[in-house]
């Protein structure tokens, strides 16, 4: 486009320049008044394009003896004309460097553009042929799949040919057998037949024989036995000292064995009474007041007993009771009150009161119990209320002696029963006769108050307890949830404890290497994880100090840093929500439940 423009710009100037040198020539002919001479051809300058004929004029009037002025004028014009053109030259020259500066540029991108539109065409060729390979492979691949199938098919086909060819021909031998088997038989009945028709008279012959020899044998027999029967009878007639001794025998022999079973029976009753534990009890202390008890109340009994209970009564030291216990203020009042109840009940031969202990698992209501018959000097023993259901009707027989053992004990026992709303719940129509039997016998033997035996009831339902239950309940103790305070000294103690040396676990090897803390661990840290534990009961926080140690068990330096602790306590406050979670979506339930019975309950229709 720029070439076109600098070609059509030259062409005006040598249209220009050729009217100027037409304009010369006119003057030139008015100044001489002669005739103008035909132009000349453009001669060598042709191919240059430029055409001189003003130059030519001007040097025509220059020999015409023309004025000074006028010729410096044409040669100045002349001058001023070449300048413009060189310029044009120039310009074009320049515009056409640009032109072919541009043409090559637009082709280098005309070739850039074609060399894209190829790489661009190769591409969707290539993609063409891979969707046309990956379709032609499908296909290929479901005419295999086709292929096989047809192939599992006819296979299929062939094999029940097969089988049914296996079957008839089965069946065939079957049907072949029955009938060859039929003849057989039938031959061999009928060789039998004859054979026995034939040996008849020979067959009863031969049992005759053996009837008559057995009948001899045992007419033999029964005249041996009785004429010795009759010498032996003859022999004790004549001799009567010999007759009374035999009698005398045979009687003492007949009562030593009907007494021995019966005193085997009664001893094995007594010991087992004295010695063994009852079914129901879990747990006891009872050690010697047991071999005690079953020596009896007589000289060898005494001493026994009195060796059993020569440590008299003390005050209860509360800083021993209370060791390694964390309780709230209030409550360790409350404990400590019972504590010395009981010592002095039992002190002074007077009946013990019974207790009811209730609160959430894990806080602390057996560990109480068992140091409360400790530190009184008595036994303790330990049953559970779901044991009772799953004895039956034996569950009567096993109350009272559980009883029985426990009113034995020289010392005074405290039963504990733990989980008490599994069986002294209140008697209703969903009571089992055996549970119900088995309460009863239970409120009979705690009618009246005792000087042997202390009940202590745990349990985080007493609202389920019989009535006649909460009658013989004469302290009620509330073990609440361990608080900030209660649960940042739990905590201590347990890592305490975990500091403390291991001891060894055989004489040939050295003692475990002890847990150490690392200094990031201070009391601070163990101040925000006791504020982070709120709800947890004692047992949650003695498996959080057991995490503790584990996972420092787990390290090679065994040493409990901070991140372990962060890590293992923000476990166990996940699990703590779990349960929390399952607690309350059973509470639901329950209540879902009680509301559903309660509204399918049938209503008593209102007196008049």
């Amino acid at each position: 486009m720029a070439f076109r423009l600098l070609a059509a710009r030259r062409g005006l100037y040598v249209t220009g320049a050729t009217a100027a040198a037409a304009a010369c020539r006119y003057r030139i002919a008015r100044l001489e008044d002669a005739p103008s001479e035909p132009p000349k051809p453009p001669g060598i300058y042709q191919e240059a394009q430029f055409d001189p004929t003003s130059i030519e004029e001007v040097a025509e009037l220059a020999r015409q003896n023309l004025s000074k002025s006028d010729l410096q004028y044409k040669l100045k014009d002349a001058q001023d004309k070449q300048a413009e053109e060189r310029k044009r030259q120039a310009e074009y020259q320049a515009a056409s460097r640009q032109a072919q500066a541009q043409a090559r540029q637009a082709q280098r991108q005309e070739t850039e553009e074609t060399r894209k539109r190829k790489q661009e065409e190769f591409q969707r060729r290539e993609a063409f042929k891979a969707k046309l390979k990956e379709k032609t492979d499908e296909a290929c691949a479901r005419y295999d799949e086709e292929l096989k199938a047809g192939e599992e098919e006819d296979r299929k086909a062939h094999e029940l040919r097969v089988e049914k060819e296996r079957r008839k021909t089965a069946e065939l031998e079957q049907e072949l057998k029955r009938t060859t088997d039929a003849v057989y038989v039938k031959a061999s009945a009928e060789a039998t037949a004859r054979a026995e028709s034939q040996n008849q008279d020979l067959r009863l012959e031969q049992i005759k024989e053996k009837a008559k020899v057995a009948r001899d044998t045992t007419l033999e027999a029964v005249k041996a036995t009785l004429t010795n029967l009759g010498a032996a009878k003859d022999a004790l007639l004549n001799d009567s000292d010999r007759a009374v001794a035999v009698v005398g025998v045979l009687t003492a022999t007949a009562a030593g064995v009907y007494f021995s079973r019966k005193f085997a029976a009664v001893v094995g009753d007594y010991v087992d009474a004295r010695l063994r534990k009852p079914a129901l009890v879990r747990e006891t202390s009872r050690g010697f007041a047991v071999a005690s008890s079953a020596v009896g109340s007589g000289t060898v009994g005494s001493v026994v007993s009195r060796l059993g209970s020569l440590t008299k009564p003390k005050a209860v030291d509360p800083e021993l009771l209370m060791k390694g216990a964390v309780f709230e203020s209030k409550l360790e009042r409350s404990l400590l009150r019972i504590a010395a109840q009981a010592n002095g009940a039992r002190a002074a031969k007077t009946p013990f009161r019974h207790c009811l202990f209730v609160g959430p698992p894990g806080t602390g209501k057996t560990l109480f119990a068992k140091r409360l018959a400790a530190h009184a000097r008595m036994d303790y023993a330990v049953m559970s209320g779901g044991d009772v259901a799953p004895l039956g009707r034996d569950a009567v027989t096993d109350m009272h002696k559980m009883f029985d053992w426990a009113q034995r004990s020289p010392n005074g026992l405290l039963l504990l029963i733990d989980e008490a709303d599994a069986f002294v719940r209140k008697r209703g129509k969903d009571m089992s006769e055996d549970s119900r039997n088995a309460l009863n016998a239970f409120l009979f033997r705690t009618g009246t108050p005792s000087t042997d035996v202390m009940v202590v009831f745990a349990s985080n339902l007493p609202e389920l307890f019989d009535s006649a239950v909460h009658d013989r309940v004469d302290e009620i103790v509330q073990f609440p949830l361990p608080a900030l305070e209660e649960r940042r000294k739990i905590l201590q103690e347990y890592v305490r404890e975990m500091l403390e040396p291991l001891p060894r676990t055989s004489f040939f090897q050295p003692a475990p290497r002890p847990i150490t803390l690392d200094d990031g661990v201070t009391d601070d840290m163990i101040v925000k994880a006791a504020d982070k534990c709120e709800g947890f009961s004692a047992r949650e926080l003695s498996k959080l100090a057991l995490a503790w140690r584990a996972a420092a068990f787990a390290t090679e330096e065994r040493v409990l840093t901070p991140s372990l602790v962060e890590e293992t306590l923000n476990l166990q406050l996940g699990q703590h929500a779990v349960r929390v979670s399952w607690l309350e979506r059973s509470i639901k339930r329950k209540r879902e439940r009680d509301e559903a019975l309660r509204a399918n309950a049938p209503r008593r229709p209102a007196k008049a």
